[in-house]
């Protein structure tokens, strides 16, 4: 059973950037990335359209997110996105683990696995993965999402369970057993997902797809804008690191970023994202739920 977790954890690896670090974008003013991305997504949507006849709205919308589903070719943002757009991202690679808050982690798979890198959008700086959480997992919320509907679930059941399904992720595979984080900023674009995908064709109105004659078109351009928020930023919306790993992240958030909170660009960052912070369901759900993994205080370290 050991080995069997372990071969589990390192195939995860293997396919899904386990974190980021996103103290490194303080050091680094990017480029917003919106219009690659948007066009991006709207390419491969255009591209499922094309072969749709016959399919109904739950078929359509599956095969849009398998687009983008993370498996044994990786992470297609990540990979898109180093491809694609490399100067547009910071660091340029996945492999960045020694400039990073995780430099001396205990975690052996965090090790090895890929760091994902910075990008920004609409002024909000967030780790590549959270496209990978957004688009994957969050096809995996509306998978269950959708099965809690057919059992006679209220859509705030439906989405109760799909949250619930997150937060096991980020206490198992996905985050604590894996590198000793918990991930609320992962929790965040999980449920974004959620909400990209039911708006493709189910709501009755204002929808980005419409069955015209039993072949569906794009009759609304999905904005990346709409999705990404402040809380993408694990700057921002903090984690909680299980104590070996707060222990090395701390000393370095100390040394080395706890002297430049008070830069002018950080300064100006964070006025932006209080302007821009809402509240989705999802956290205050799981703000209702007072869960033990609460994130270590920035402020507080700083204060030492």
């Amino acid at each position: 059973m050991k080995f069997f977790s372990l071969l589990l954890l390192a195939t995860a690896t293997s396919a899904f950037a386990l974190e980021t670090d996103n103290y490194l974008s303080w050091r680094q003013e990017l480029p917003d990335s919106s219009g690659d991305l948007n066009s991006y997504i709207q390419t491969e949507i255009e591209d499922v359209l094309k072969s749709s006849a016959g399919m109904n709205c739950e078929q359509v919308t599956f095969k849009v997110a398998d687009r983008f589903k993370t498996g044994v070719r990786g992470e297609v943002f990540v990979n898109w996105s180093t491809k694609n757009i490399s100067d547009k991202i910071f660091p340029s690679t996945d492999h960045y683990i020694e400039q990073s808050i995780y430099v001396e982690t205990p975690s052996p798979l965090l090790k090895f696995a890929p760091l994902a890198p910075n990008m920004q959008v609409g002024g909000i700086y967030f780790g590549i993965d959270k496209l990978s959480h957004f688009a994957s997992t969050g096809r995996r919320y509306f998978t269950e999402y959708l099965n809690q509907i057919k059992k006679g679930q209220t859509v705030e059941e439906a989405e109760n369970s799909a949250i619930h399904l997150g937060l096991s992720n980020e206490a198992g595979i996905l985050g604590i057993w894996a590198s000793g984080v918990f991930s609320y900023g992962d929790l965040e674009a999980n449920y974004q997902g959620l909400s990209f995908y039911r708006k493709f064709c189910l709501n009755q109105e204002d929808t980005y797809l419409k069955e015209t004659e039993g072949r569906w078109e794009m009759v609304k351009i999905p904005e990346i804008k709409d999705y990404v928020n402040p809380y993408w930023d694990e700057t921002f919306n903090l984690s909680f690191n299980e104590p070996r790993t707060w222990k090395v992240v701390s000393k370095v958030l100390l040394e080395e970023y706890c002297p430049m909170r008070e830069k002018e660009n950080i300064v100006a960052r964070f006025s932006l994202y209080k302007e821009k912070a809402k509240k989705s369901r999802s956290m205050t759900y799981i703000e209702a739920l007072q869960i033990d993994q609460q994130p270590q205080s920035f402020e507080e370290l700083c204060q030492k």
